[in-house]
């Protein structure tokens, strides 16, 4: 019991370096290359974003203004459908 104890204590601080050497760039591991794919996943995330504010945006214009809000919903829609082509084309060309 006061081994685990001891390892519940030091656990943090070796998280905690591990984690810093991540930040940094200095972790690596044979084999893994964890940049692309979190390049892509941030670029995806940040899309996503971006329309949703489109969505919210719009659907709060529509309440002062109806033209604005479908323009709104317009954009939304064609970013959408752009966003939708380039993850098919991505994949594809993964094949």
């Amino acid at each position: 019991m006061i081994a685990s104890a001891r390892s519940a204590v030091r656990l943090p601080s070796a998280l905690e370096r591990v984690l810093d050497q991540v930040a940094q760039g200095e972790l690596a591991i044979e084999g893994l290359k964890l940049e692309t794919p979190l390049v892509a996943i941030g670029r995806v995330l940040a899309y996503a974003l971006i329309t949703a504010a489109w969505i919210v945006g719009s659907s709060v214009l529509t309440d002062t203004n109806p033209i604005f809000g479908a323009i709104g919903f317009t954009i939304a829609t064609v970013m959408t459908v752009l966003f939708l082509v380039a993850l098919r084309n991505a994949r594809r060309a993964e094949r």
